[in-house]
């Protein structure tokens, strides 16, 4: 409980740990930031994923370690994600050849 806080959400899910919109966000933006070819397209993909997470801070709905491991997982999942693509084309080139 956070004396003082006033909740903008009125959030009835218990399971706020961690934070779905930020693992999402994180996962969406380092993946688009990852094949944008404009170095601001880069930041502005990072920065709506900074942001869904800061704005899960200020409406009261989570707690700053939800947002911190939403953020990691959400990053790990988009790790996971181009090394499995990765992976994919290295061995449809394999078996092109």
């Amino acid at each position: 409980v956070v004396e003082g806080l006033t909740r903008l959400v009125a959030e009835h899910d218990p399971n706020s740990f961690p934070s779905g919109h930020t693992c999402a966000a994180f996962a969406a933006g380092a993946t688009w930031a990852r094949y944008a070819k404009k170095r601001w397209l880069k930041g502005l993909c990072i920065a709506q994923a900074v942001l869904m997470g800061f704005s899960r801070l200020y409406v009261g709905v989570h707690f700053p370690s939800d947002v911190l491991v939403g953020c990691a997982v959400g990053l790990s999942c988009a790790w996971l994600s181009l090394q499995g693509s990765q992976w994919v084309d290295r061995k449809r080139e394999e078996r092109s050849q």
